[in-house]
């Protein structure tokens, strides 16, 4: 079995884990959340630096004072993921509460290195689920054309 060093090596980014800076190295071992099993069954744990964001904003689509015209803070929460898309910045975060999103999240802009990166992630504990369908609550009707199959119709905004 390889050890990481030599794994790492193998791989051609051996050098630059072993001249890693020391501040880097600092977080040497810390797990993944969720965490994230090898191959083999034994955690991978990660040496990366964790990432400090400048800015939070926070999104829930089931709090009654969430809307997306608030400033998307805690106490006044976007309603969608993508408003949240929409304003944040490099360095900047989104901490996104438990709910299922209806929605097509399109951000307007990426990180600017790996220092700078644009976060989205799960509040502690919170199952967060995106999806790109919606609920038709129209009316259905039976086709003419073909028994047993039902019709609806969908207004452009689909």
């Amino acid at each position: 079995m390889l050890s990481r060093r030599r794994f790492l090596q193998a791989a051609g980014i051996g050098a630059a884990a072993v001249a890693m800076p020391r501040r880097l190295r600092g977080n040497a071992g810390k797990s993944l959340d969720p965490p994230v099993l090898l191959p083999n069954g034994r955690e991978f744990k990660t040496w990366q630096p964790s990432l400090k964001f400048s800015k939070t904003y926070y999104v829930d689509g089931s709090a009654n004072a969430a809307s997306d015209d608030n400033p998307g803070t805690k106490a006044r929460p976007f309603r969608t993921i993508n408003r949240a898309a929409q304003v944040l910045q490099p360095g900047e975060r989104a901490i996104v509460a438990a709910g299922v999103y209806r929605e097509w999240v399109r951000p307007k802009r990426g990180g600017t290195s790996p220092a700078k990166m644009i976060g989205y992630q799960a509040a502690p504990g919170a199952k967060v689920v995106i999806r790109g369908s919606r609920i038709v609550k129209d009316k259905w009707e039976a086709s003419h054309s073909a028994k047993g199959l039902w019709k609806v119709p969908l207004a452009a905004e689909y």
